[in-house]
């Protein structure tokens, strides 16, 4: 059975804060604590009361934002590491997928710009 037609993800930052404050105040062990060796983001998930949460952590423009994906029936503890996988998952890719446009950019433009070309 899966239940991922239940988690959603916390977009508003007054609720965002409350997660937050729960998060820090909770004393129950992290189900997940997943690293990025290479860039500064992970993901943990842990229960908070009746409610399975996973807290993903990313750079954006040299700030941490935290995102909660929030569900209202924890489920196990599998259901939450794998919530926390799935989300690690795709925070790699999307990092991975962001330096290589940086990459592209700097090869494609940075010689253009060297010869005088100017793309503005």
């Amino acid at each position: 059975m899966t239940m991922s037609g239940i988690w959603r993800e916390v977009t508003e930052d007054e609720e965002a804060a409350i997660w937050a404050a729960m998060w820090e105040d909770s004393e129950s062990p992290l189900i997940a604590d997943l690293k990025s060796d290479y860039y500064r983001a992970g993901v943990e998930s842990r229960r908070i009361g009746k409610f399975g949460v996973v807290r993903v952590s990313r750079p954006d423009y040299d700030q941490m934002l935290v995102t909660f994906w929030v569900t209202s029936k924890a489920g196990d503890d599998l259901t939450l590491w794998q919530k926390a996988r799935s989300e690690f998952e795709d925070l790699e890719m999307l990092l991975e997928e962001d330096e290589q446009m940086k990459k592209n950019w700097r090869r494609i433009y940075l010689p253009r710009e060297a010869g005088g070309v100017s793309e503005y």
